[in-house]
């Protein structure tokens, strides 16, 4: 099994060689179907696995998802259908600036602090609710805000009770 490095018009992309049966592993794992992040049953179904041979597909199943080249492969799966930063990053974007849902809004200021590495996880995304205020121009001492600031605060009470 060989590696050949093919260019398109923008970028390099690695051509893994893999069996059949690895192939298929990947294309099942990777898929938007059932089987989707299930690795035991991607397994079951790329190698006709009896259901009698489930442990085995676990451990085997396992043992593929630490292999570099079937991870190379299926991260290369997932892009060609769209799961890429571009897309992550435009998710990201969308949770930040909806004001429908604000502890999912402050979820995704966290990490994108982390992101940009104006924080870390250690910091536990550094603070959320002086971000918050500030991403979102709010004005402590204005009345209007009180209620949306008051919400903030409690969920953030929440989230260092829980840990």
């Amino acid at each position: 099994m060989s590696k050949d490095i093919t260019t398109t018009e923008n970028s390099e992309v690695e051509i893994i060689q893999l069996n059949p049966k690895q192939e298929l592993f990947c294309q099942l794992y990777a898929s938007d179907k059932e089987f989707f992040g299930n690795g035991t049953q991607s397994y079951i179904e790329a190698y006709n696995i009896e259901p009698k041979g489930y442990k085995t597909a676990v451990v085997n199943a396992s043992k593929l998802l630490t292999n570099a080249n079937i991870l190379k492969r299926i991260n290369q799966i997932l892009e060609l259908r769209g799961l890429n930063d571009q897309f992550v990053d435009k998710q990201l974007e969308f949770l930040v600036t909806q004001n429908a849902d604000l502890k999912t809004k402050m979820s995704a200021i966290k990490e994108y602090n982390v992101m940009k590495a104006r924080t870390s996880k250690a910091e536990g995304g550094g603070n959320t609710y002086n971000t918050f205020i500030q991403q979102n121009n709010l004005n402590p001492n204005d009345p209007q805000n009180k209620v949306k600031i008051d919400r903030i605060t409690e969920m953030l009470m929440e989230d260092t009770k829980r840990g």
